[in-house]
């Protein structure tokens, strides 16, 4: 599978209506609507929640890239030992990566 391009962050939750993530201010679509259908009017506390993480998902997959990087970086200059990339953490970390690249199904 070919890498998704998703629209660039910083995303964040509307204001407004609080179901919604919009992305960044030079280009605020709706990246992701979290009302369980379009009747809701209002939005419930999973609704909520649900915005307030994919909202954060560009600096999550961020972090998460830095830290592996930083990782192997450390194995490779002999700071950590290979191991350190086997870690479960490491592996779920680039697992998450995969997904939100779209390299997985």
């Amino acid at each position: 599978m070919t890498k998704n391009e998703h629209t660039p962050g910083p995303w964040a939750v509307d204001p407004v209506v609080p179901a919604l993530v919009r992305g960044p201010e030079d280009d605020p679509r709706a990246v992701a609507n979290t009302l369980p259908t379009r009747r809701v009017t209002q939005p419930t506390l999973t609704a909520l929640a649900n915005a307030q993480l994919i909202a954060a998902a560009p600096e999550l997959l961020a972090a998460l890239e830095a830290l592996e990087a930083d990782v192997r970086y450390l194995v490779e200059d002999g700071t950590l030992s290979e191991g350190a990339l086997e870690h479960p953490s490491m592996v779920a970390a680039r697992a998450a990566i995969a997904k939100a690249r779209g390299e997985v199904e």
